[in-house]
Parts: C-alpha cells; sequence; structure tokens
C-alpha cells in the first residue's frame, strides 16, 4: 500500500497553541519556535494555507511573538477551548481550500497535538506530524503521544523532511529560498 505523500497541491499546515505563558514549562521552546517560524515561512514561500490555533488565549495568552504577526500575514488564527485543534472552523478552513493533508506542529505533544491528530485521522484528514517542531512539558509522555498517533494513522516527519517533500525537487523555483529557511530553522 503506497505510502501518503505531502504535496503543495493539498497540504496546509497548522500550527497549534504557541503561546508565551505555556514557553517556560517547554524545555524545548526554542528549537520548536525555531521550527515552526522555517515551517511557517517555507508554507508561505509555496503558498500553502496556514492557520494557527490558540487554548484559551485570555488564560494562556497570545501567540508568541513574532510568529504571531507572521501567521497573522499568511492565515488565521483560530481561539479554542477543546484540546484538539480539530474544531469545527479549522475543519472549514482546511475544506474551503481543499486540503486533505495537513502537517501539525506545536505544543503540547501530550495533549492539543495528539488530540488534533487524533480527530483529523479518525474524520479523514491526513496528518503529518512534524516531531522536531513539536514540544512537551512532560518529556515522558512525549514518546506515548508520538505512537498513539501514527497508530491513528499521522505520519511522521521532520520540518527539513516534510520541507523537502513538498518541493520534491532540487529544481523547484523556490529551492534556493526554502534551503535559507531549512538553514535558518536548524541553526541555534
Amino acid at each position: 500500500m503506497a505510502q501518503p505523500r505531502l504535496s503543495v497541491a493539498d497540504t496546509a499546515l497548522l500550527v497549534i497553541d504557541m503561546q508565551e505563558r505555556l514557553k517556560p514549562t517547554l524545555p524545548q521552546w526554542d528549537r520548536t519556535l525555531r521550527r515552526i517560524r522555517a515551517l511557517a515561512q517555507v508554507a508561505s514561500i509555496l503558498k500553502l494555507p496556514v492557520a494557527a490555533t490558540e487554548q484559551s488565549p485570555g488564560s494562556l495568552g497570545p501567540t508568541v511573538e513574532p510568529l504571531r504577526a507572521e501567521l497573522l500575514q499568511t492565515g488565521p488564527i483560530f481561539e479554542k477551548t477543546q484540546f484538539s485543534a480539530a474544531t469545527a472552523e479549522v475543519e472549514s478552513w482546511l475544506a474551503a481550500h481543499g486540503r486533505t493533508n495537513v502537517i501539525l506542529c506545536g505544543i503540547e505533544g501530550h495533549v492539543c497535538v495528539l488530540q488534533t491528530a487524533l480527530d483529523f485521522c479518525q474524520r479523514g484528514t491526513q496528518t503529518f506530524h512534524c516531531t522536531d517542531a513539536i514540544d512537551c512539558s512532560q518529556p515522558d509522555q512525549f514518546s506515548g503521544a508520538l505512537t498513539r498517533m501514527e497508530r491513528a494513522g499521522s505520519i511522521a516527519t521532520g520540518m527539513t523532511s516534510a520541507i523537502y517533500e513538498l518541493m520534491g525537487n532540487a529544481k523547484h523555483p523556490a529551492f534556493r529560498d526554502c534551503l535559507r529557511v531549512v538553514k535558518s530553522g536548524l541553526s541555534g
């Protein structure tokens, strides 16, 4: 059976709950933020739809800057109270863009990202969880969350892998721009 692939024609990026008040609890915050910003920049270059969610922003604050400003230039930020980001609003947004694949990144890996992947997979949306662009305040629970996502049908990928798969060829007209972004996402 052929494994689903990422393509520009049917993929969107969803950034989950990268909020200021959660930052102190996350051991890989800087790396995660750097990689998410790289994914968002490449999505913009390749003209992929990009959206974000904020979990109870009245309590947890908005998406961290400068990511919030960058995301607002490319797509909506949806507020939510349920842990899963697979809300009716997000699903409508994906449908409006004709997207059947979604790259998931953000926090928390063992709660909101996990529940989002489980819900999307159950409803027939193919998810790709970007393991190096997801963080978890309880690292001992991250491995189990990744296993559950994969068993549900979500496909593990990494920032670099996803970006190169979306381009598909070193002759892609945006290759040099994307390569520069990949390098910035890996440095630090």
